[in-house]
């Protein structure tokens, strides 16, 4: 006998999981019903995305100390002079990266993880340029590490007093001043998950 059966529930087509009070208790349910469930169904994006923001230790490694530091023997495929780093996510979880892939998603904050630091600003602000937008004006632009683009802006009153690197200051000042903030709130993040 099936479990739909054995449940009392009718039979289901193969891609359809439908909630169990709903079926069991006429409709009746929190939950909102069936769910389509087809892993062969192409164009239709069955995954939600999420973001997770953690704050890590490491420390650079090479594949092959790594293995020695867990006790393991490397696979004979593996290189062991292949650089990455030793990833210590908690006081129980530790993994090994490759360089270029963690390079890519971690920014290093330094030794304290409780605050961000000049330095680290300056590290992700990344290049600044300004131009003159028109005879008073000047457009200030912070290409971020990410590749998202701050843009600030500083006028004078008067034109006979416009000064291309005094308004690219100003707006730099700016940029940094929203970056500081920004990066604090990813830090709130990282340090203490998300408060639900």
């Amino acid at each position: 006998m099936s479990l739909a059966r054995r449940l009392g529930m009718r039979s289901l087509p193969l891609n359809t999981i439908t909630c169990f009070t709903r079926s069991r208790f006429n409709g009746s349910c929190r939950c909102g019903g069936s769910l389509n469930f087809n892993p062969n169904r192409k164009g239709k994006k069955m995954l939600e995305n999420y973001i997770g923001v953690k704050r890590i230790e490491a420390e650079p490694m090479q594949l092959g100390a790594y293995n020695i530091y867990k006790g393991w023997k490397i696979p004979d495929d593996e290189d062991p002079e292949k650089e990455g780093y030793l990833v210590k996510y908690s006081d129980t979880y530790e993994s090994w990266s490759p360089k270029d892939v963690f390079e890519d998603a971690y920014l290093p904050i330094g030794v304290d993880g409780t605050k961000i630091t000049q330095e680290t600003v300056d590290a992700f602000m990344g290049e600044v340029t300004a131009e003159q937008f028109d005879e008073k004006t000047t457009i200030v632009v912070a290409k971020t590490i990410t590749g998202f683009k701050q843009y600030e802006v500083s006028s004078c009153v008067d034109p006979k007093n416009y000064d291309q690197e005094i308004g690219k200051d100003i707006g730099k000042k700016r940029i940094e001043s929203t970056i500081w903030k920004c990066l604090g709130f990813v830090l709130q993040w990282a340090n203490y998950g998300l408060k639900k």
